[in-house]
């Protein structure tokens, strides 16, 4: 598969921050901060070099042999870079590792061909009754809305319950964005927008169009 992207699990590069940076987070109050907003916050790749530079030189990270290896493979764990290629929603091993918990309940080391073959049939068969289940509240259980939006009426009518409980996340979540014409800008062919995130402290909001 040529075209495949190939790119690491941002929980468990995250999960070492606490480890790896705690001199700088004891040392600096504001470190964490603009770190997770370097980090997590930039919408591009242009803004998260720019807010890289900015951390470098604000906290003399020149010689961190650590984040400058993180900074090696940026382009395979941080979202700003990673965010143009499909995955799914999945930015983590956590599908497979809940897969293999999933068959750990069934399949041991110690288990014989005999008993393997029989086990992981019963955990298929409880994974479809999980799935008959899972399309019985689909078709015949009302979905509770928090709206009275059009799509959100629409989505409760084709979505799967799950899927459908991860759009409201994300329709609650775009309510905090506030969509600004800018006068001037743009052509009879098209119009250019600033959207920003209300629900964010200034100093933290980006622009973009």
């Amino acid at each position: 598969m040529p075209n495949t992207n190939h790119t690491y699990c941002t929980w468990h590069i995250s999960s070492k921050f606490p480890e790896k940076l705690s001199t700088l987070y004891t040392q600096y109050s504001e470190f964490k901060t603009d770190f997770n907003a370097c980090i997590y916050k930039s919408l591009s790749p242009t803004e998260f070099e720019g807010r890289w530079e900015d951390l470098k030189e604000k906290y003399d990270l020149e010689n961190h042999n650590w984040l400058n290896d993180m900074y090696a493979i940026r382009r395979q764990w941080v979202f700003a870079f990673t965010k143009q290629y499909f995955a799914a929603g999945m930015t983590t091993t956590s599908r497979s590792e809940s897969m293999n918990s999933f068959f750990d309940e069934y399949v041991k080391a110690s288990t014989g061909l005999k008993e393997f073959i029989e086990n992981s049939q019963k955990a298929l068969d409880s994974q479809y009754l999980r799935e008959v289940q899972a399309d019985f509240d689909t078709e015949y259980k009302e979905r509770r809305l928090f709206s009275n939006s059009s799509m959100e009426i629409h989505a409760s009518k084709i979505y799967t319950k799950e899927m459908f409980k991860r759009f409201q996340k994300e329709l609650q979540k775009s309510q905090s964005f506030v969509v600004k014409s800018m006068k001037g800008c743009g052509d009879y062919l098209s119009k250019m927008y600033l959207v920003e995130k209300s629900t964010l402290p200034e100093i933290n909001r980006r622009n973009f169009s």
